[in-house]
């Protein structure tokens, strides 16, 4: 087809990418072609289609009648449709696989590529040009203005402006440059994108996507260089405002400590000055002047005591900031060394006791969620690369100096080897923990004697080329290495030879794409490998052919890792995504977890048993994924400063290892203190919505999303029995007062009775018409009383199973029943608002107790019947009088629904479980929160305390049962504290003060 191909290119006319195709510095109106100025195009295609016309027209609905996609079009016809067989779909076909599939590597000659260039050349008004090409894609059409940006984006030809208004030039250039091209424009435009975008889709009401900090500041930095759209100014405006009420709330608290010091300053002060007063009067009144001295002296010495009080409190205070927003273990290092000071305030003097809980709930709370245990020191670069060794003795660390460092488990440096010229890219460890292979970008690969540390072979891996991922088979025989080239090379290790070489990421004509990892399978039967080029591809080691393809990322692959079974992949990339992959079927396993990382994931690993993912990112986090229980966040690691380059699980599952840009390998411990405190009791299988002490204490009962009811050891923390018979949920249980029996309600409308101690079941209470979210045991054990959603409160005689009576006058949902210490009057709390009060002899309403507008979910009485405690959506405990029904106090602490409340056993404390994963203990006397109990990863839904007050029982929908001690103090805390940072201060600790608080310990 001469007529098309003579046609002169935008391309061959492009001298300067800054003005237009053509060079013109200024937009001048021009249309593409209309149908009757195109007909001599469709000459050239009467040789070839059997209707020209209605092809020519087709070619324009898609080209829009721009010229150069015009010609193009016809000479894809021409070239590629048989003869005759030409149709709106042919085209449809021909335009999807010839131009927008792939089509930065099929336009040729340069004309897309050219459009987005031009769009994507004015670095400083990009985002402001974005912006509003998003209103056409959204609209359709926008009204011009003639702006200086609305001309930039016309100048690109991407957009044309008819009738006074903006549009997309053609349906192609609409299919190429789409809302998902546009999105990722912006992510990789914006440092907030994600966020962004999660405020705009809750309609700019969800706070949490709002910026803080070091992000915030960030994003600020970065928006000065550049002009922004409307909407990312109001996104930025509004975290600016966001942080500072955060800010204005911190600087009340501060401000009110300062105040503090201020008046402890004008005390010492005024003391200093009426003690010179009194030293300057004459001996005639000496004996006068000796005693109001010494009061001065104590005046003194009370204000320097309130100062060194304040300051504890200070502190306290930071160390907290720290954990939530730096390190938790910076923040463990601050709060012992605020520990040790007030244990030396207190040698001489109680504490306030407001400041010492302060303190005490900052030890627990730090000591409770601590994960890093070790922070080994010693690279002089970025550390890129860490492995374990098989046997779980050994860490082995590449680093951009060019080194690998050698650790024992303790952090010990065993050994440091040297020989490589460049950066290390890669390190792994042989199936018996002998020899060690590295991967370095000067083109190398190097086995290691483990033991002594001599380098053993150099192979010329990838022609020196960047070699960037090297493993190890499953049976040691083989090495299998990736390079930037987009080759897959395997070794054998006996001798270092080429076994077989796979051209994996490179395409016929000679394109390649570097492949960033490679991994064996289980079996050593697959080879994964990720690369640029978006795709991780399965390969059978046997003779090197490709088995699968899998598709999915949207930009490069960093990592990919199979599950110990082998049946499933995980791959982290730069898209910020960790996807998961069925093996056999190379589809993507659609599982709903939480928000990922903000920025590229660079490292992934399964845990031994399968059931843990853990991930690492260039947000600075390591991030721990339960892959069981759909929905719970994972956990968050912090402490690394940078990107975290790589992360990997102990052989035993119990510690993880990273490295980070900020020079140094991390040591974390998965379970953290949980052995020891709290306790933590993990065989469940979903969201743990109850659990109640026996009352000898020996037992704890606990019931999960499986519609079964576990009973626990509390000694030791063994299963003893599963009571297995209920078809739905099990919402809420309660001990009989003599421990023999158990009562369930469940949401498959009956109450079950169960015999303890061998799980049989007793007694199964049909009366309820819909779910039943309580039950409790009378004082004397001869009544159950349940309620539930069908609006009623039922009561049950136990002795031979009878019902009682229905207690009718709630008006939505009952949520909680108690019984009076002296089983006279029942309390029930529901959706309607209140509380009711019931004589049990006769079922009369007593009092009703109205909490507002407000569900409520529990309802409890003191141990002495003079109060009751109600609690719910108000994300308060309310405490009422029960003699006359009058509100005596509001607990306010909490951040959201109270879901469960509990009075201690003597009555002084009563606790409160929370959605905002909090349990506070508050002192009922006179409403001061006592301690805070930190540590669950989900909303608490029950607490229970033990009879003896001296253990708190929390279930959470993290499918954890915690176990608290709440007889610990100080100084438990601070050897806990000391014991966990034993490694730590043996081999890398320079902090002197450290190594003497904890000499003692």
């Amino acid at each position: 087809m001469d007529d098309f191909s003579r046609q002169r290119l935008p391309s061959d006319l492009i001298t300067d990418k800054t003005q237009t195709p053509f060079n013109i510095g200024k937009a001048i109106e021009l249309h593409g072609f209309e149908f009757q100025e195109a007909k001599p195009l469709a000459l050239g295609l009467e040789e070839k289609v059997n209707n020209p016309q209605e092809a020519l027209k087709e070619i324009l609905n898609w080209s829009g009648g721009q010229p150069f996609l015009s010609q193009k079009l016809c000479q894809l016809v021409v070239q590629n449709l048989a003869d005759g067989m030409t149709n709106y779909r042919s085209i449809q076909q021909l335009v999807q696989t010839r131009i927008i599939n792939n089509w930065e590597a099929q336009d040729e000659p340069p004309h897309l590529r050219t459009i987005r260039d031009r769009l994507l050349k004015n670095k400083r008004c990009i985002g402001q040009i974005l912006g509003i090409y998003q209103q056409i894609l959204q609209q359709g059409e926008i009204v011009a203005n003639g702006s200086v940006e609305q001309t930039e984006l016309r100048l690109s030809g991407l957009v044309v402006q008819e009738q006074g208004k903006l549009r997309i030039y053609n349906k192609i250039y609409q299919h190429i440059f789409s809302h998902k091209w546009l999105e990722r424009q912006l992510e990789q435009l914006r440092p907030y994108a994600e966020n962004l975008n999660a405020w705009v889709a809750s309609n700019y009401q969800d706070e949490s996507q709002l910026l803080k900090g070091e992000l915030l500041q960030k994003a600020l930095s970065w928006s000065r260089n550049h002009s922004l759209s409307e909407v990312d100014y109001y996104f930025l405006g509004s975290s600016q405002e966001l942080e500072k009420l955060k800010v204005k709330q911190i600087l009340d608290i501060k401000e009110q400590e300062s105040i503090i010091l201020a008046e402890a300053n004008k005390t010492l002060i005024q003391a200093q000055q009426k003690s010179k007063r009194i030293v300057s009067v004459g001996t005639v009144i000496l004996i006068i002047s000796l005693l109001a001295a010494t009061v001065v002296g104590l005046q003194v010495k009370r204000a320097n005591r309130e100062l060194a009080e304040a300051s504890i409190s200070l502190e306290s205070f930071s160390a907290k900031e720290v954990y939530n927003n730096i390190s938790p273990f910076d923040a463990l290092l601050s709060a012992l060394k605020v520990g040790k000071q007030l244990q030396q305030l207190e040698k001489s003097a109680p504490v306030r006791l407001d400041r010492r809980t302060e303190v005490l709930n900052t030890l627990r709370f730090v000591v409770s969620g601590i994960r890093e245990q070790n922070r080994l020191q010693g690279h002089l670069d970025r550390v890129t690369r860490v492995n374990f060794s098989p046997n779980g003795k050994i860490i082995a660390s590449g680093s951009e100096d060019k080194t690998i460092k050698l650790w024992n488990i303790q952090g010990k440096l065993l050994k440091t080897l040297k020989d490589h010229r460049d950066h290390i890219s890669g390190v792994s460890f042989s199936p018996d923990s002998k020899t060690l292979a590295s991967a370095s970008r000067d083109g190398t690969i190097k086995l290691w004697n483990v033991d002594n540390g001599t380098l053993l072979k150099t192979i010329l891996a990838h022609n020196n080329t960047w070699v960037r991922s090297v493993s190890f088979s499953p049976d040691g025989e083989l090495l299998v290495s990736c390079g930037s080239r987009g080759w897959v090379k395997f070794w054998n290790v006996k001798d270092g030879t080429l076994v077989r070489k796979i051209p994996a990421h490179r395409t016929p004509n000679g394109r390649y794409y570097a492949v960033t990892h490679v991994s064996f399978s289980p079996d050593g039967t697959i080879v994964a490998s990720t690369s640029f080029d978006n795709k991780i591809k399965l390969w059978k080691v046997e003779d090197g052919s490709l088995l699968k393809t899998l598709k999915g990322h949207r930009d490069e692959v960093r990592v990919v890792t199979f599950s110990p079974d082998g049946k499933t992949l995980a791959s982290s990339s730069a898209d910020k995504t960790i996807k998961l992959w069925d093996v056999e079927n190379g589809i993507e396993i659609k599982t709903p977890t939480p928000r990922g990382h903000r920025g590229t994931v660079w490292g992934v690993s399964f845990s031994p048993d399968g059931k843990t993912l853990v991930s690492s990112a260039e947000d600075g986090l390591v991030k721990l994924w339960n892959l069981e229980e759909k929905g719970i966040e994972p956990q968050i690691f912090r402490g690394h400063v940078g990107i975290i380059r790589s992360v990997t699980f102990s052989p035993d599952g119990k510690m993880i290892v990273s490295t980070g840009s900020d020079h140094t390998v991390r040591l974390w411990n998965v379970e953290g203190l949980e052995g020891t405190e709290p306790r933590t009791f993990t065989n469940n299988q979903g969201d743990v919505s109850v659990v109640s002490f026996s009352p000898n204490g020996k037992i704890l009962a606990s019931a999960d999303t499986d519609n079964t009811i576990k009973l626990w050891n509390v000694a030791d923390g063994t299963l003893l029995i599963v009571l297995k018979g209920h078809s739905g949920d099990v919402f809420h249980v309660s001990f009989s007062p003599d421990g023999k029996f158990l009562a369930s309600a469940s949401l498959d409308n009956t109450v079950r009775l169960w015999n303890v101690k061998n799980g049989t079941l007793v007694q199964t209470f049909k009366g309820h018409s819909r779910s039943v979210y309580a039950v409790s045991f009378s004082p004397d054990g001869k009544i159950l009383a349940s309620a539930g959603d069908d609006r009623t409160v039922k009561l049950w005689r136990l002795t031979d199973q009878v019902f009682l009576q229905s207690l009718k006058g709630h008006l939505r949902s009952v949520r909680s029943v108690s019984f009076s210490p002296d089983g006279e009057v029942l309390a029930s709390a529901g959706f309607d608002h209140r509380v009711i009060l019931w004589s049990v002899e006769d079922g009369r309403m007593l009092k009703v107790l109205d909490r507002g507008n407000l569900n409520l979910v529990a309802v409890s009485f003191s141990p002495d019947g003079k109060l009751l405690a109600s609690s719910g959506g108000d994300a308060a405990v309310k405490l009422w009088n029960v003699a006359d029904g009058t509100e005596v106090r509001t607990l306010e602490g909490h951040g959201s629904w109270v879901r469960d409340i509990d009075f201690s056993p003597d009555g002084k404390i009563v606790a409160s479980a929370g959605f905002d994963r909090k349990v506070i203990l508050w002192n009922v006397a006179d409403s001061t929160e006592v301690q805070t109990l930190e540590g669950h990863l989900g909303r608490v839904f029950s607490i229970s305390f033990s009879p003896d007050g001296k253990l708190l029982a929390s279930a959470s929908e993290d499918g954890t049962v915690k176990l608290w001690n709440l007889t610990l103090d100080i100084e438990d805390f601070m050897e806990l504290g000391c014991q966990w940072l034993r490694d730590y201060i043996v081999t890398q600790n320079q902090d002197e003060e450290i190594q003497n608080i904890c000499r003692d310990y």
